[in-house]
């Protein structure tokens, strides 16, 4: 399945998945995942995420940019490691630590963390369906 992976634009989307999402954390990065309701396998599939990290955390943009731009490349590298997840449609990451010196965040660090997110959003789905399954056969 082909799955691609597109930016969320506006104010309005954010707040929407923040407020229907699941929410999902590890120690760097915390998460608002929504799922597909309706899959249908076989068609193109398009994951809308958003990524953004406070000024609170980062002072200097130089550091909030570089978080922003590991993150996107990370989200990337996962959704082509990850061929089946047409269950989630919208996903945000905040990135919840600073480093003291933008040169401090590498790639390594931040796609471990959203390789955690994404495993946990996995495991949450299958066991959602799961209850889902063991209901309809009561």
């Amino acid at each position: 399945m082909l799955i691609r992976c597109k930016p969320i634009k506006g104010y309005n989307a954010f707040s929407n998945v923040y407020k229907t999402g699941k929410k999902l954390k590890t120690k760097k990065v915390f998460s608002s995942v929504v799922f597909n309701k309706n899959i249908i396998y076989n068609e193109p599939h398009t994951i809308y995420y958003g990524v953004t990290i406070s000024k609170k955390i980062a002072k200097k943009s130089v550091i909030r940019n570089r978080v922003k731009r590991l993150l996107r490349e990370s989200i990337r590298s996962v959704l082509k490691e990850y061929k089946d997840i047409s269950f989630i449609n919208n996903i945000i990451f905040v990135w919840q630590v600073a480093p003291k010196n933008s040169k401090d965040i590498i790639l390594d660090n931040v796609l471990t963390e959203v390789k955690l997110i994404f495993e946990q959003a996995i495991n949450i789905y299958k066991r959602k369906n799961e209850i889902i399954c063991e209901k309809k056969w009561f």
